[in-house]
């Protein structure tokens, strides 16, 4: 019985990670459109004033809805190293 639960679960989890990550595909295309506007407008791809208050406001979010902190911080800064690397490529 406690296997079929477990398997359950799992099943759970994968589903959830699929659907995840397809939102950070999604995020990544709107970082692209980002890169674009930056690179159209001869704006840097480095902001850290901005990067800091997005974390921020990220932290603060995930407060709100019961989440670590932390943990939306370092998924903060990964999602925005990538993006920066995606937004590198453009050049």
């Amino acid at each position: 019985m406690e296997l079929v639960c477990i398997k359950s679960i799992s099943i759970s989890i994968l589903e959830k990670l699929k659907a995840f990550l397809h939102l950070i595909k999604s995020r990544q295309q709107a970082a692209l459109g980002v890169g674009r506007y930056k690179l159209k407008n001869d704006l840097p791809i480095l902001d850290r004033k901005r990067e800091s208050e997005l974390k921020q406001r990220n932290m603060k979010l995930a407060k709100s809805i019961g989440v670590s902190e932390d943990l939306a911080l370092d998924f903060s800064k990964i999602l925005m190293k990538h993006s920066k690397i995606l937004q590198q490529n453009l050049l």
